[in-house]
């Protein structure tokens, strides 16, 4: 089993209680980090100016408190190793399967399973859909 960093905890903590558990679940699975959860105006700003993010501020799911959205990279193969990133997508979304909780990846903007016709991936990015009724 693997552990979360300090600031990976510290960044979990500012996001939506579906979005912990989620991770708290992979964590046990998965080696990786969480570079965001929560982002004020500032961060949202030099996210969008660097092109890191496509929204301006407020416009971002990470800009609600709590955020209803997070960027997390596989350890430790980091930003090159896209198919690291696939091996990840797919781990939170199982768990996020069982527990009914609705996500949307960076890896599939528009949600249609194909992963060739999106013009931006994001592949670090998950935010929350919606919490389906069990």
């Amino acid at each position: 089993m693997y552990e979360y960093s300090e600031r990976s905890l510290k960044n979990l903590e500012s996001c939506d209680r579906h979005i912990k558990f989620i991770m708290l679940e992979v964590i046990k699975r998965v080696d990786c980090y969480i570079i965001w959860g929560h982002r004020g105006q500032e961060e949202q700003d030099i996210a969008f100016h660097s092109g890191y993010s496509k929204l301006k501020y407020p416009d971002s799911k990470h800009n609600v408190y709590p955020s209803q959205a997070i960027d997390v990279i596989p350890y430790p193969s980091g930003w090159d190793k896209e198919r690291n990133f696939y091996f990840l997508a797919g781990q939170i979304f199982a768990i996020a399967y069982i527990f009914n909780i609705d996500l949307r990846w960076g890896g599939d903007f528009n949600c249609d399973r194909n992963f060739y016709n999106d013009r931006w991936l994001d592949l670090g990015h998950f935010e929350i859909v919606g919490k389906r009724n069990t």
